[in-house]
């Protein structure tokens, strides 16, 4: 959006209508008599677009601020989840951690009793 805007800024100067311009043509007043239908057309143009981009210009900064506007007072949503769903949470937690243990501890050799190898002798 910066850039668009650098880019009108700069179309916009470029289109500028400049004083000198009507200062020169002020002492040729015949000349522009006999061309008068021909500059009038030119003139409106180029000062309608002109205009067009200095409108243009002014709607994209509008813009710029009402968005910089926008993120400067953003803010996230805090969500609050009942007390339950957080001790359903942690129970979860604890019983997978248990069954873990538990798996681990039925795989040890020593763990079941075994039965006794007497040899009778």
């Amino acid at each position: 959006m910066y850039l668009y805007k650098s880019k009108l800024e700069k179309d916009v100067e470029s289109e500028k209508p400049y004083i000198w311009n009507t200062v020169a043509g002020y002492w040729k007043q015949k000349d522009k008599d006999k061309d008068k239908g021909k500059d009038k057309d030119k003139d409106k143009s180029t000062e309608s677009k002109y205009e067009k981009l200095k409108q243009e210009l002014v709607d994209v900064t509008k813009e710029l601020e009402e968005t910089s506007k926008k993120i400067s007072e953003f803010k996230f949503k805090l969500y609050q989840l009942n007390q339950d769903i957080y001790k359903n949470r942690l129970m979860s937690y604890q019983k997978k951690k248990y069954s873990q243990q538990r798996a681990v501890k039925i795989q040890e050799e020593g763990f079941f009793p075994s039965v006794p190898k007497h040899s009778l002798e």
